[in-house]
């Protein structure tokens, strides 16, 4: 079975081309992205065979993106996905092995996958069986959880079952006390009542695991339950992992480092913790998240602006002004790259 990776800033290009590939056999799409860049920094993490672009993608064309992607693993093969057939020509400028026009034809499909399976030998079965790191939920901004069932958002039977769910995987590998989720979830209830509505939830979600194919598994244990990972993450767990080993290294490593590991962690927040639902018990984790978020910004931005890579600093201070426009030093120095910029316009507009 070929591993496969989709890349496509439009979500319906994603959709229409896995429907193809799965009337097809002998490949598996183990991974989709929105944005180009993402693919690049997970691609030795991931390893796949194919690579499915699209070429007009607003961030990075598809043909500097194969270009990219052979920088890194030229045995990948990249096949694009596009509405113009003119694009055939540069596309095999950059060894791009064949191209599919939209709307793809699962028949197109199997001819590229024929071609791929013939020019590319097969990898060990350890590479095709080997379990890695997929992300499980996104939880700054809005709160969603995938399985390996659906393309789409995990649908929850109940709003407690999704909040015991985000609880639990923001305090995953802990194991929780029966009564404290008992008061969390339903502190005006009694406590036999409340136990109960616990006993019925963490069936439902028992269930919904099981049929969303998620993988982790809930434990029961001495009184309480815990949530354990298997080959997943949550962004919050990359960035609270990013901002230690930032802490760990401040002012005695080498910048670089420093700048690469904040770059990361600064990218993975898109918005207050659950910003979309009232979790009470939330409120606490996401002041602490937004703390740390801003620390890191501020801290990249000094680092940026010493290295001399002004255009990335000035988009790291807007990108923490649009999550938290009262940022007064920020906006301060924002100002201040603009005016020593020369960037009379940015200046006036900001």
């Amino acid at each position: 079975m070929l591993r496969a990776v989709i890349v496509d800033d439009e979500f319906s290009g994603h959709i229409l081309l896995k429907r193809a590939i799965k009337l097809v056999d002998g490949v598996e799409v183990i991974r989709s992205y929105m944005q180009p860049n993402a693919v690049l920094d997970e691609l030795k993490e991931v390893q796949p065979d194919i690579a499915f672009l699209d070429i007009e993608m607003a961030a990075m064309n598809g043909l500097e993106l194969a270009e990219r992607i052979h920088e890194v693993n030229n045995d990948i093969s990249v096949i694009f996905v596009t509405a113009f057939s003119q694009y055939a020509v540069d596309a095999f400028k950059v060894n791009a092995l064949d191209y599919l026009l939209k709307p793809v034809d699962p028949n197109e499909v199997q001819r590229v996958l024929n071609k791929v399976m013939s020019t590319q030998k097969a990898k060990p079965e350890v590479i095709k069986t080997r379990k890695y790191p997929v992300q499980l939920a996104r939880c700054f901004g809005f709160f969603e959880v995938y399985g390996n069932q659906n393309e789409k958002p995990v649908q929850w039977i109940t709003s407690k079952v999704e909040e015991l769910f985000a609880y639990l995987i923001l305090h995953h590998g802990k194991l929780i006390e029966k009564w404290k989720l008992c008061e969390l979830l339903w502190p005006n209830t009694s406590a036999d009542n409340a136990a109960t509505n616990l006993h019925t939830t963490i069936y439902r979600l028992r269930k919904t695991i099981k049929s969303e194919n998620i993988p982790i598994k809930i434990l029961n244990q001495n009184g309480g339950y815990m949530i354990e990972f298997e080959s997943c993450f949550t962004d919050v767990q990359r960035f609270q992992q990013y901002y230690k080993e930032a802490k760990s290294i401040y002012g005695i490593g080498e910048q670089a480092d420093e700048v690469e590991i904040l770059k990361k962690a600064v990218k993975l927040f898109q918005g207050e913790l659950f910003s979309n639902k009232y979790f009470e018990w939330a409120m606490d984790y996401r002041e602490s998240m937004n703390r740390q978020y801003i620390r890191l910004s501020y801290r990249l931005a000094v680092l940026l602006n010493l290295s001399g890579n002004i255009e990335y600093e000035i988009a790291c201070l807007n990108k923490l002004l649009t999550h938290f426009p009262y940022e007064e030093d920020a906006c301060m120095m924002l100002m201040n790259r603009y005016e020593e910029e020369k960037d009379k316009l940015g200046l006036v507009h900001f």
